[in-house]
């Protein structure tokens, strides 16, 4: 699989929810007889095809292979790679450094992009951390060690596979258990890291929805007031977005530099970041020139598709999956096809459950199914893939919100069907600001059911499922600022250069 394609698969009353059983009722197949309906009527109209009016790419074809980086190629870089890995080893391996320095450490590693060279190391300490702390398995006095600690802890912890309760954070409540102790004031960092945690929630965790309601009012009262430099840019891009809404590859070169501004920085690991950085971007780089020509003969995913045992043994399930999923894509747009023309607008709930499969997600993720190494053909995880498994249309759904927040106003101009918020405006007579806020509360709806689905069994490889989730945090990068796809806007513009072009100095 190219590099580019692993590292993007390695929001007084409360909101009504959709649940999967509710948008797979609504979803309910367009009649045939609709497309012939659409047909005679857009033909009887003799309209020209409408346009997007997209604009082309910034970096154009020529300017894509001009690019000439060096980095992935050369020995002398690769071996100094080798060695500052070989040397933060070491540094993990200390086994007197302080357990929420090693927290610390992980989390840095994680987010700086580096955490795939020291998976056995963090999976050792994480070990013994867990079970030596027993307030990460029982509610036993976390509040000694604190809550920048505790906050940590869950949330390192819980993001590498370990069962971790919500009950740790119980000491940290009034006496009522209704919200978190008004002393906790005192402890910004404390708070941050509550915040990064609450966001891990399944369903269910109550206190950890106290949790993101208490500290999202703190931060921005913080943020409102003045904090130091640092880490009022800490604050101000958790509260923009989570970490556990974004994609770590993706946020590498903010990261850079962010560590780089801190006075605890470690110069090796962040000689082993920068170092790393540059030779991905130039694997980057060099996987554009191939697929803007293309030449896919260097792409093991594609290859793998194309290698005639493999197909052979697979071709017939794909192939009946892969018709049925795109049948099922085409009767959707038709469908939408059908309230643009007709100007219905449809209930959200008609809406959303139609959108699960006009996002195309089902579609991306089943074909990258079959092309892991390890991926099952059996007839339970066909079915699954048939059937669009919660874990396939959560994704869509994430990703379906995000980009109807942030594309909503330009699509409408450009002539589309009406978006989720016009849906729910159209259902309450909501003014924009409150559906817009309704969706974020669906956002995090789906996001709670997503962290529960991805606990749970499923029939898939664990790479599909974080590629699946990754989807729903593509377009909440995508959309996070308005449309970065179809308006392409500075903002977007700027951290995909930073990503792909821009030499880091």
């Amino acid at each position: 699989m190219s590099t580019l394609n692993m590292h993007a698969t390695v929001l007084s009353k409360q909101p009504s929810r959709l649940h999967s059983s509710e948008v797979r009722r609504a979803s309910k197949v367009c009649p045939v007889s609709c497309t012939a309906r659409l047909r005679a009527s857009c033909s009887a109209q003799q309209e020209a095809r409408r346009s997007g009016n997209y604009q082309p790419s910034r970096w154009d074809f020529s300017y894509i292979q001009s690019l000439n980086t060096p980095y992935h190629k050369e020995e002398k870089h690769l071996s100094r790679r080798e060695e500052l890995i070989e040397q933060v080893k070491m540094i993990l391996q200390d086994g007197k450094m302080e357990h929420v320095k090693q927290l610390e450490l992980i989390d840095d590693l994680k987010y700086l992009g580096l955490s795939y060279f020291f998976q056995d190391e963090i999976k050792e300490i994480l070990g013994f951390i867990h079970s030596h702390h027993k307030c990460f398995q029982s509610n036993e006095a976390c509040d000694q060690r604190g809550l920048y600690f505790t906050s940590l802890g869950f949330r390192v912890l819980r993001q590498h596979g370990f069962d971790v309760s919500q009950e740790v954070f119980d000491c940290f409540m009034n006496e009522k258990g209704s919200d978190f102790k008004a002393s906790l004031s005192q402890d910004t960092k404390g708070i941050l890291q509550l915040y990064e945690a609450s966001f891990l929630l399944r369903e269910g965790e109550e206190s950890l929805e106290l949790a993101r309601v208490f500290s999202t009012k703190y931060l921005q009262n913080k943020l409102d007031e003045g904090v130091n430099d640092n880490l009022s840019s800490w604050i101000k891009h958790s509260l923009d977005l989570p970490l556990h809404w974004r994609i770590h590859r993706l946020e590498a070169r903010w990261f850079l530099d962010a560590y780089a501004r801190r006075p605890d920085k470690n110069p090796l690991i962040y000689e082993l970041a920068v170092l790393d950085f540059k030779i991905m971007q130039a694997i980057y780089q060099q996987e554009l020139k191939d697929i803007s020509r293309p030449t896919f003969h260097q792409f093991p995913m594609v290859n793998k598709i194309g290698t005639f045992s493999i197909l052979y043994a697979i071709c017939n399930k794909v192939l009946a999956l892969r018709l049925s999923q795109w049948y099922d894509l085409g009767v959707s747009y038709l469908k939408e096809a059908r309230w643009y023309y007709s100007g219905y607008i449809p209930t959200l709930e008609e809406y959303m459950g139609n959108s699960k499969v006009s996002v195309a997600s089902p579609n991306i993720i089943s074909q990258l199914h079959f092309t892991l190494p390890n991926s099952s053909y059996d007839k339970s995880t066909i079915d699954n893939l048939y059937e669009y498994h919660d874990i396939l249309y959560l994704s869509g759904m994430i990703l379906r919100l995000a980009d109807d927040v942030g594309t909503a106003q330009f699509e409408l101009k450009r002539g589309d069907v009406q978006k989720a918020v016009q849906c729910y405006m159209n259902d309450t007579n909501a003014s924009e600001k409150e559906a817009t806020q309704h969706m974020m509360s669906m956002l995090r709806e789906w996001w709670k059911e997503m962290n529960t689905a991805m606990v749970a069994s499923y029939p898939f490889e664990d790479i599909l499922v974080e590629a699946a989730a990754n989807l729903g945090r593509t377009g909440q990068f995508m959309y996070l600022e308005g449309d970065g796809h179809g308006v392409q806007h500075s903002g977007i513009h700027q951290q995909m250069a930073g990503l792909l072009f821009e030499p880091y100095a």
